[in-house]
């Protein structure tokens, strides 16, 4: 009722919050200390304090005549700490920063890796592998240090979808290349924050649904009347033993879908798959398929040799293992940055492509974990080997997809 017929003398809820607030400052008598979280925890960017801290910095700002003075005052009034209370910040000689955390970690021993690397497992998941050479950098990061950089908040936006990003695309775009949108998926997709609300779901989904036509097209042409299977794998090679599941397999055919515009990851994926499928025995003819580009690849039965995928295989499962212990300087985008010019480029210009994958800019994403190694300074340690490791790998992969069919 307050809401709808307000009378002088009803309670506010604003002007409450504001006159407590008046009630605060009027009551210090040698110190206002006030305090907010002003950077995003997840990516530093700024965060503003609420409207009262505001006004007041707007009113104080109302005194000050020129900008030199408004920076002096803004240095004096406001202290930044940082995000943990263990930062080294602290710690520095005539640091005016408090903290309750006593130990002074910048002078502790550095750890060491090799102590907490688990001992080398020769039974390989064949899922581990193929996360492993999508990104090494982050596999490091992830599986052996057990650090992440690139959590996402698990709550919703506090704004409402009307266009999509590009994850959102990829997301809807993967279920709509085999699946048939049911109101149950459309409405859990809005509760969820993945499609817009309202009539703009329908929008959305008939739109994205013509741009899936060609490719949805294209996979019932390869898939025919089959049905999709599985194939399980329990492979020996040398001393390692590689185990896990295929799917996407119809017939005679392996097909590998993809409805990204960045292909090279998911060529690296549906390779290393062909090559097990192959070195297991199996008669499989490969289709790498992408929305964008069709039938990108198509590795006949007789690509590659039986023997041939097992050698492979084994260099493969080499960088694995060396991966466990030390990151591997490769990314599919660098690699395959390579084999496209490498009558034109060495390698150095791979490998310097390798490292800008980690350097902001608007040109590209910046890859985490190869930013920290960037300011780690491993581009510019045993440069020569690791160039080495990214030509070897490059030729693994992009060299031996492109060959021509025997």
């Amino acid at each position: 009722l307050i809401d709808v017929e307000y009378k002088r003398g009803d309670r506010n809820a604003k002007n409450n919050d504001k006159y407590l607030f008046l009630e605060t400052l009027l009551s210090a008598r040698e110190t206002l200390y006030l305090s907010y979280l002003g950077k995003s925890t997840q990516d530093n960017s700024d965060k503003p304090p609420s409207l009262l801290i505001e006004e007041l910095i707007d009113y104080i700002h109302l005194g000050i005549k020129d900008q030199s003075s408004e920076q002096i005052l803004k240095n004096h009034l406001f202290v930044s700490h940082p995000l943990h209370s263990f930062s080294k910040k602290y710690f520095e000689q005539n640091s005016s920063l408090f903290t309750y955390f006593a130990v002074d970690l910048s002078k502790s021993e550095p750890l060491d890796i090799q102590e907490r690397v688990r001992n080398i497992n020769t039974n390989i998941q064949i899922n581990q592998m193929l996360y492993f050479f999508e990104d090494p950098f982050e596999y490091y990061y992830k599986n052996i240090l057990n650090i992440y950089y690139d959590d996402k908040s698990v709550l919703l936006s506090d704004t409402e979808i009307f266009d999509l990003d590009n994850l959102q695309n990829w997301e809807i775009n993967n279920f709509l290349k085999t699946n048939l949108p049911t109101v149950q998926w459309i409405d859990k997709a809005k509760k969820t924050g993945v499609l817009p609300l309202a009539n703009m779901a329908k929008v959305t989904i008939n739109s994205l649904q013509e741009e899936m036509k060609n490719l949805k097209e294209l996979l019932q042409n390869l898939i025919g009347e089959h049905k999709e299977n599985k194939v399980f794998i329990n492979l020996d090679l040398k001393e390692y033993h590689l185990e896990g599941t295929i799917n996407n397999i119809y017939g005679d055919k392996y097909i590998a879908s993809n409805v990204s515009k960045i292909q090279d990851k998911y060529q690296i994926r549906a390779w290393i798959n062909h090559l097990i499928l192959i070195a297991s025995g199996q008669n499989i003819t490969t289709y790498q398929v992408s929305k964008y580009e069709g039938v990108i690849y198509q590795w006949g039965k007789n690509f590659v040799s039986q023997i041939k995928a097992k050698e492979i295989l084994i260099s493969l499962i080499e960088y694995y293992q060396k991966g466990q212990n030390e990151i591997i300087a490769f990314t599919p985008k660098s690699a395959a940055f390579y084999i496209k010019n490498k009558n034109k480029k060495d390698i150095s210009f791979a490998f310097e492509k390798l490292k800008q994958e980690g350097i902001d800019s608007y040109k590209n994403f910046v890859n985490p974990y190869i930013e920290r190694e960037v300011d780690n300074g491993f581009f510019e340690k045993d440069s020569v080997q690791k160039e080495e490791s990214l030509q070897n790998l490059a030729e693994l992969f992009f060299g031996m997809m492109n060959k021509q069919d025997n």
